[in-house]
């Protein structure tokens, strides 16, 4: 919704996976009062199949819990998020971290219509007990605002998402082409990162390394889920992008 490509909401599993919307923690502060903080999210993961994912919370892959699904010799299980637009003609690209048994299947499939062949699906069977990143690609062939995402498995044991992403193809080093084209056109000479009063509990630690392995965590002013995909490492790639200088704030609280 904003410059950033992703196109999943919550794809670091900040919130457990479930069939109806997550809670948000309460809203804190001058925020308190104002009904525009009281969000809560719109789109989340919600299982396939009964009682197949918990939330693993001893080790997980990146923040404080990694689903984990619990697999079944013939029926595919797992999870989905709906809501994805996608158009007609259009590349998707993205990623997905898994770590499961030998022999076990994981299909990732993005669902465009109601039709069987409304769909294409990635078919992964090299799992291993150490994590992996395996990519995805898809082009849809209808026009939907209500495409959806579904992770399942087959086999025995249980599989784990460590994450996953998707974006449209097109994306320029992870941003939005047409938001790029369009903050082009203001001239402006300086960006500013962190900005508004966002920085007053900005911890630049989270924004650095590996995007995969930076956890998600609650973002008290906005009072959502802030995944932490775009850092200082972004923050300056999109300064590039636009010929533009840095302005780095720092959180002195």
């Amino acid at each position: 919704t904003g410059v950033w490509s992703e196109m999943l909401v919550d794809r670091k599993f900040y919130y457990p996976v479930a069939a109806s919307a997550p809670t948000p923690p309460p809203v804190m502060g001058n925020a308190a009062g104002n009904p525009r903080f009281r969000r809560t999210p719109t789109r989340w993961w919600a299982p396939v199949g009964d009682d197949v994912v918990t939330m693993d919370t001893k080790a997980p892959y990146t923040g404080d819990q990694t689903p984990r699904v619990k697999l079944h010799a013939k029926e595919s299980q797992g999870f989905k998020q709906s809501g994805i637009a996608v158009r007609k003609g259009k590349a998707y690209t993205g990623r997905i971290v898994l770590a499961g048994p030998p022999g076990a299947v994981v299909k990732v499939t993005l669902i465009w219509g109601k039709e069987s062949g409304d769909r294409q699906t990635v078919t992964i069977s090299t799992l291993g007990a150490a994590y992996h990143k395996f990519l995805l690609r898809y082009t849809a062939a209808a026009d939907t605002d209500d495409a959806t995402l579904e992770i399942t498995g087959t086999g025995s044991g249980s599989f784990h998402v460590g994450t996953v992403s998707l974006m449209p193809a097109d994306s320029i080093e992870g941003f939005r082409p047409e938001v790029i084209a369009a903050l082009k056109q203001l001239r402006f000479g300086v960006l500013r990162f962190p900005g508004g009063n966002f920085v007053s509990s900005y911890e630049w630690r989270y924004g650095v390394g590996e995007i995969d392995k930076r956890p998600p965590i609650f973002d008290p002013v906005w009072h959502a889920v802030q995944p932490n995909d775009v850092g200082t490492d972004e923050f300056l790639t999109l300064c590039r992008l636009l010929g533009v200088d840095p302005y780095i704030t720092v959180n002195a609280g």
